[in-house]
């Protein structure tokens, strides 16, 4: 994971240098294809070190923004992780309970610091949205979904007049309610999980 971050971090430096002579263009839409891993947070912590927690795993999705005003933009976001519901343990690690698709669905704002002339343009996210677990356990699916507040930031690095290469990191915050996905009133606990992602950023 270490080498794949630092691998794309090199290779947007070097795109970036070659596109820093290049004229932006004014943009009204963007859309944001990415791939990356899914930090999720523990759901419950038990005692003597126990967890039940969702797995950490690969994430892939795609965002669209509607430009406002220069710099300010609507955004809405679409995301999908295939993982599993694991019980931790100490020393032994975690043994897979459930398998779990993960769908985040959010909107919200996200506002632009580009600098004229310059190839590299960081931004920040805001919003808020949902995400909707689906749970199976052989024959048996259960769906839960719960309300997300997000926040976000990162850097486009502009290749050419209308395509940048993206890096962001996303925190998601919610609390999973496992009533509606298990029918039993166990209290969880609201988690942050942290999206890592690259991907592209194509403006029209």
């Amino acid at each position: 994971m270490r080498t794949w971050i630092v691998g794309t971090v090199l290779g947007i430096a070097m795109f970036g240098e070659a596109a820093e002579a290049q004229a932006p263009r004014a943009e009204r839409v963007h859309v944001a294809p990415y791939a990356g891993y899914m930090v999720f947070g523990n759901l419950i912590d038990g005692p003597l070190g126990t967890s039940l927690r969702t797995a950490d795993a690969p994430l892939y999705g795609a965002q669209i923004g509607f430009a406002i005003t220069p710099g300010l933009s609507l955004i809405g976001n679409v995301a999908h992780s295939s993982t599993a519901i694991e019980a931790g343990v100490p020393i032994l690690g975690g043994f897979e309970l459930a398998d779990s698709k993960i769908w985040l669905f959010d909107a919200g704002l996200q506002l632009g610091f580009a600098r004229g002339g310059s190839a590299t343009a960081p931004f920040v996210q805001v919003g808020a949205g949902a995400m909707r677990h689906g749970i199976s356990v052989g024959p048996i699916q259960t769906n839960a979904t719960n309300f997300a507040l997000n926040a976000g930031l990162g850097v486009d690095v502009r290749v050419s007049p209308n395509v940048a290469m993206r890096l962001m990191a996303k925190d998601y915050y919610g609390k999973f309610d496992f009533e509606q996905a298990a029918l039993i009133d166990i209290g969880t606990e609201a988690t942050h999980n942290f999206a890592l992602s690259a991907g592209l950023k194509i403006g029209f």
